[in-house]
């Protein structure tokens, strides 16, 4: 069967670590889903859809087009941004702190 979890996150260049995070899961879970070792429950279904912004039905190969999503508060982000993300989450607190300031110095 189609893979169709792999194709959208390689699409976007994203690691499955960057993936699983988002949404909450392990990479080896997402790895799982990937080659149908497991397959997703209807919630974590519900999220991939919304994250990769296409429809269960496309998830699930039972339909060619990405279909139309119902979610309002989805965001995509790049790859770029996703390192971004990740390196901010894993600084300290005061590193946050000082990170946000720099950047918004930049700004101006």
């Amino acid at each position: 069967m189609k893979n169709r979890f792999r194709e959208l996150r390689l699409e976007r260049g994203l690691r499955q670590i960057d993936v699983a995070k988002q949404l909450g899961i392990s990479a080896q879970s997402l790895g799982y889903y990937e080659n149908w070792v497991n397959k997703p429950d209807p919630e974590t279904l519900v999220r991939l859809a919304d994250f990769f912004e296409v429809s269960i039905d496309y998830l699930l190969c039972r339909e060619d087009e990405y279909g139309t999503i119902s979610t309002a508060d989805t965001v995509r982000y790049s790859a770029a941004e996703m390192q971004l993300i990740e390196a901010y989450r894993e600084l300290s607190s005061p590193m946050q702190e000082l990170a946000l300031k720099t950047l918004k110095a930049w700004k101006q």
